[in-house]
């Protein structure tokens, strides 16, 4: 039970860096197309991504299987 926490934790994990990494990707599409790089979905990706990494971090720092 404890080791299909820790993987779902790890998944939560990628899947915060997923979503910062599409972010950096919307920003270098939008500034490459000369629009304005903060708008459309850049700050949108980036905040779930943040919120998907912290919560991860978290849950990976409690269910750790090796203390």
């Amino acid at each position: 039970m404890a080791n299909s926490l820790f993987l779902l934790s790890i998944i939560i994990l990628f899947i915060g860096f997923f979503f910062m990494g599409m972010s950096g990707v919307s920003y270098r599409w939008r500034a490459f197309r000369n629009k304005p790089a903060w708008n459309g979905n850049t700050v949108v990706f980036l905040a779930i991504g943040l919120v998907f990494f912290i919560a991860g971090l978290a849950l990976v720092y409690i269910f750790y299987p090796y203390r």
